[in-house]
């Protein structure tokens, strides 16, 4: 997603010395904005990260852009973080069952 393989992370974590420099800068941009999306996003969007277009910008299409824009990708996740809370809000519950529904007097 960022552009960075789980098999760079893992050589950056076991040999950071030989981590070339396109992919240095990149695993620590990339570090950066983690942080700061973690205070945003409080809990995963899941797929909504990938499917739901804000002000014409989805947050992963956001994260695997060539260049990062922090703003920019901090205020998607800001309004994401927002439609997760209220579509993740307890539903109303009606009183009634469907049995008591569909029976006839």
């Amino acid at each position: 997603m960022f552009r960075i393989t789980r098999q760079d992370l893992y050589h950056f974590c076991d040999h950071p010395e030989r981590f070339g420099a396109f992919h240095r800068q990149r695993f620590l941009a990339v570090s950066e904005q983690i942080n700061r999306l973690s205070s945003i996003l409080q809990v995963s969007p899941g797929s909504r990260a990938k499917h739901l277009v804000i002000e014409g910008d989805t947050l992963l299409g956001l994260l695997s852009a060539p260049e990062l824009d922090p703003g920019r990708i901090e205020r998607v996740a800001a309004l994401l973080a927002e439609h997760v809370r209220h579509s993740s809000s307890p539903h109303q519950r009606h009183q009634r069952t469907i049995d008591q529904l569909t029976r006839h007097a």
